[in-house]
């Protein structure tokens, strides 16, 4: 596996880690009444989700630009509309709990989404470094 991928999952992995701790010490205090039992299972489905995304991400920046726009497009939409029938299938079953899933569906999707922006300008950046080469010859 790459080293840059790697760090990345670690960095994944981190975050996933603190949301959990998070969200373990919130629920038995502050939010108590509003624990599903889904919510472990959620933090590890967006941890699974993101880290296939960024492994697909990651082969993709070695094709064409053409190429990799179409497929980060295509990934991230994928990504949204399993977002959106989990959401859904999640409301379907157990309406009791559809505001506190719903809510922390909308912050555990703001703060990966975050982790994937950075990330993905991060390697964008080093991307366009290195095609771009120095012009010695202008003058």
């Amino acid at each position: 596996m790459n080293h840059k991928l790697k760090k990345i999952l670690i960095g994944l992995t981190a975050i996933t880690v603190i949301i959990l701790g998070l969200g373990v010490l919130l629920f038995n205090t502050i939010l108590d009444p509003y624990y599903f039992s889904m919510f472990p299972y959620l933090v590890l489905i967006f941890m699974i989700v993101n880290a296939a995304f960024f492994i697909f991400f990651f082969h993709s920046m070695k094709k064409t630009n053409t190429q990799f726009i179409r497929n980060f497009m295509g990934a991230s939409g994928i990504k949204t509309i399993f977002y959106f029938f989990l959401v859904l299938a999640y409301i379907l079953t157990t309406p009791q709990h559809a505001i506190p899933f719903s809510v922390t569906l909308l912050v555990l999707y703001i703060i990966y989404t975050a982790y994937d922006l950075y990330v993905t300008l991060k390697l964008l950046r080093r991307k366009k470094e290195k095609n771009t080469l120095p012009n010695h010859m202008s003058n």
